[in-house]
């Protein structure tokens, strides 16, 4: 049964991420009329929503009101942080996928796997076997060959801003893990809830910031084009939000990252036959290359698949939470 569920939550985080890659690169490709910043604070907005009512389902009480009480205030403030990165990991994500294709943001964005695990390392004392770390110098080997025609063209500020979105999702991956399970028994809607209330007001801010006054944002709202795409964005990004926080607080940030290459060669194929891209031997190399990290780095452990599914689970383990095997 935990391995079911393991399938089940990987594969949605998975494939609705990558209808979500497809979804914004298309929409981007043909103009489509809405503005960035507002489609972050609108996801973030339904992704509270849809807390809101599973918490009160399942709960019988109001998540806003209980997010207020003392207690949970105390805790939840430390999810400013998190929701600071990822608004600002959000928005990269409409900028960069305007500037690239969906398979050439997957690639490159792998080099999060390897900054994460230098951060699981360094600052939680997680055990990275040898041949994990072998894996990793192959992924950077791969996202290099890929990396090595935007270095031949000049084309550094792609390179530079996917990067820095690969290091934010690294950051807020680690720091939000240890939020997660170290209050693992406080509900995942009660720390999702702050997450996007918090992650929603620095979107609000942000767009003060960029257009001086909300009531331009507010026109712009009105004016955006509410569609098939992007509602479906607005889909993908709830259960992409949701099933990530699962991940996040019942396995390791690190398999989190891992899984969601494996839709790699299912994105290159895709990417082919929708954006009619022709790859080049470079492309190619650097797929197989990362595919075979990924490879490598599952099948050398049989600790990915474990899930904590209680507190007690947690607690006799000996492996958390002075060391992990990832």
């Amino acid at each position: 049964m935990n391995n079911c569920i393991n399938v089940i939550t990987l594969s949605v985080y998975c494939f609705m991420g990558m209808i979500e890659y497809f979804l914004i690169r298309y929409s981007k490709l043909h103009s489509y009329n809405y503005d960035n910043i507002t489609m972050v604070i609108v996801v973030e907005l339904s992704k509270l929503l849809v807390c809101i009512l599973i918490y009160g389902l399942t709960t019988h009480r109001f998540l806003l009101l209980d997010m207020t009480s003392r207690n949970n205030l105390k805790h939840g403030i430390f999810y400013l942080v998190p929701a600071f990165v990822y608004a600002c990991y959000n928005n990269f994500t409409y900028y960069n996928l305007a500037n690239v294709d969906p398979s050439t943001f997957q690639i490159i964005m792998q080099s999060r796997l390897v900054i994460t695990a230098l951060l699981l390392y360094i600052f939680c004392r997680k055990i990275i076997i040898i041949e994990k770390w072998l894996a990793l110098i192959l992924l950077i080997i791969g996202i290099i060959i890929k990396n090595y025609q935007y270095v031949h063209l000049n084309d550094f500020s792609v390179l530079t801003s996917i990067f820095f979105q690969a290091s934010l999702s690294s950051i807020a991956s680690v720091y939000n893990e240890q939020l997660y399970k170290s209050d693992i028994r406080t509900s995942i809607y009660l720390q999702n809830g702050y997450l996007y209330l918090f992650g929603t007001i620095f979107n609000m801010l942000f767009s003060l910031v960029s257009y001086k006054q909300l009531t331009i944002n507010a026109v712009r709202v009105s004016n955006s084009e509410w569609n098939t795409i992007t509602i479906g964005i607005i889909l993908c990004n709830i259960f992409v939000g949701l099933s990530a926080s699962f991940i996040i607080k019942y396995l390791d940030s690190l398999v989190k990252n891992i899984y969601s290459t494996l839709e790699i060669s299912l994105t290159a194929i895709l990417t082919v036959i929708i954006f009619k891209i022709n790859y080049n031997w470079i492309d190619i190399l650097s797929c197989l290359i990362v595919s075979m990290s990924i490879l490598l780095y599952s099948f050398s452990s049989k600790q990915t698949f474990r899930i904590y599914n209680s507190v007690p689970d947690i607690l006799k383990s000996k492996k958390y939470p002075e060391c992990i095997e990832v």
